[in-house]
């Protein structure tokens, strides 16, 4: 793209300028107008007013997306990034939510980025909202796909805040045309994205120099919107500690996985920030909260971003970035999911030196993003299920209190003994053991009058466990709820919902707050 071909035809064939433009308004035409064009491109009298169409005012930004500030640069304070920023990425998707929820078409907006990996990462966070599947309709691409295009938002992502690394790509970077391309796009709405640290490279070649010049210039003559944090009251507040709870028992069937998902929506229905992480190679968390939407392992969308890659790098893959909304429950919780591909990679992981500990890091990284970590984990004792617990502050056991379960307990312990061995090593304080939850108990009369007492009293008599007084029964709301499925003319697709949206009134709703009251008194 360093030379067009409608350069090359200009320089050597007579020809005129098209002075008028029919794509962008005013705010959007001045900047590109008076640097490439001298002033004299300018809109028709139609395109000149035309504004942003919201239904209704942006709630999460009113700013960036305000119809009367058609063009606004939205400075995102990050350094370092070279070909792939998360920070702008999130931001991206972020704001393209609020645009389609305040009434925008997903096919009237696109995004442009320099880099395909930034293309890549952008595509990865549109198709984690799964409250708005249509967002993967939107078309994200590079300058050089979208030349000739036209939307009525379009978002450029600038990327790089490394000034070296602009500095040794400043021939391909800092092009004016892609500039030019990249700017023109947009018909009443224009975000461009970026740090102001890439405004900071400094190629050694007086043409290049005038590239990074003309991106300043940009940015100097932008509406800019700083992406500032809130600012603190002066009034202190009294500190919220995230708490993170296992939910373990290595033998399979007792509802770990009911427990799990239900206890997040309970937490998440009062007020707190729950993050729920999948850490099962059967993957039933993450089936039970909606995010298999697909029938086809070509379709399967998890496969490339799920929990092992949080545990195969230190340095990638970050909680935030593959984290993924949940539809199952209002509000909605962040989900990390699980994939059968972690019970192919046990034994790689094994061979790790960090792979019991980064999870741990991981989630001491987004300490201040969350309120409640649960984690779900496998029947078994194998690497997983020691990295939940080393992860972990706190474990609550589900048992149906039956002797296969009871006969597992003592496994379970000298599990919990291995993994606080390795918790003083990294300095980590013992392991929290809440106490074993009843679950999946019967509601027959007699069994709950008379079996269901003396089988409480032999865990604490047998194996020195606490039993919460909190129970979860048997009931069909609880079944059903996660069997939910929305029919089409091609196929069924699941549509599971916590027990506490499903029926919010029922007995099983009521269990669930009552182990919320239960928990919140001893953690």
């Amino acid at each position: 793209m360093k030379r067009s071909i409608f350069e090359t035809l200009f320089e050597h064939a007579p020809g005129t300028m098209l002075d008028i433009t029919y794509r962008m308004n005013d705010e959007i035409n001045r900047f590109p107008s008076d640097y490439f064009y001298e002033g004299k491109l300018q809109p028709s009298q139609l395109a000149s007013q035309r504004r942003f169409p919201l239904n209704h005012s942006s709630q999460r930004f009113p700013k960036v997306l305000d119809p009367e500030t058609p063009a606004v640069f939205l400075e995102i304070n990050h350094q370092g990034k070279k070909a792939r920023s998360y920070p702008e990425a999130k931001a991206i998707a972020d704001i393209i939510t609020e645009a389609v929820e305040c009434g925008i078409s997903p096919q009237e907006i696109a995004v442009i980025a320099p880099y395909r990996a930034q293309v890549r990462l952008i595509r990865t966070e549109l198709k984690k909202d799964t409250n708005h599947p249509e967002l993967t309709e939107i078309q994200v691409n590079t300058v050089e796909s979208m030349q000739g295009q036209q939307r009525e938002m379009i978002i450029v992502s600038l990327t790089t805040s490394d000034p070296e690394h602009a500095t040794q790509r400043a021939e391909f970077y800092f092009q004016l045309n892609r500039l030019n391309v990249a700017i023109t796009r947009a018909k009443t709405k224009r975000i461009v994205v970026g740090s102001p640290h890439l405004f900071d490279a400094n190629p050694q070649r007086e043409d290049l120099q005038g590239g990074v010049e003309s991106f300043r210039q940009f940015y100097q003559n932008s509406v800019i919107i700083k992406d500032e944090p809130i600012q603190k009251s002066s009034k202190p507040k009294p500190e919220k500690t995230m708490k993170t709870i296992a939910i373990y028992h290595n033998k399979g069937g007792v509802g770990k996985t009911t427990v799990a998902v239900n206890l997040a929506a309970a937490f998440a229905k009062r007020g707190n920030r729950v993050l729920l992480i999948d850490l099962d190679s059967q993957a039933n968390t993450t089936y039970a909260t909606g995010l298999v939407k697909f029938d086809d392992e070509s379709n399967d969308n998890l496969k490339e971003l799920n929990i092992l890659q949080v545990l195969e790098s230190k340095e990638f893959n970050s909680i935030p970035e593959v984290a993924r909304k949940g539809s199952y429950c209002d509000p909605t919780v962040d989900i990390i999911p699980s994939h059968i591909s972690l019970m192919k990679a046990e034994n790689e992981l094994k061979n790790s030196s960090f792979s019991p500990f980064v999870l741990a890091k991981k989630i001491q990284a987004v300490k201040d993003k969350y309120d409640i970590v649960i984690i779900d984990t496998p029947p078994a004792l194998n690497l997983y299920a020691k990295i939940a617990l080393i992860a972990a502050d706190h474990l609550i056991i589900p048992s149906d209190l039956k002797p296969f379960a009871n006969q597992g307990l003592t496994n379970v312990q000298e599990l919990i003994q291995e993994v606080n061995n390795f918790r003083e090593m990294t300095n980590l304080s013992p392991l929290n053991v809440i106490g074993v939850l009843p679950t999946k108990i019967s509601t027959v009369a007699t069994f709950i009058k008379y079996t269901f007492p003396k089988r409480k009293d032999k865990i604490n008599d047998r194996y020195h466990l606490k039993v919460l007084e909190s129970a979860i029964f048997e009931r069909a709301d609880l079944a059903n709820c996660s069997e939910l499925v929305i029919e089409t003319e091609e196929d069924s697709i699941p549509d599971p919902k916590s027990v506490l949206d499903y029926a919010p009134n029922s007995k099983s709703s009521q269990e669930f707050n009552q182990l919320v009251d239960e928990l919140l008194k001893l953690i």
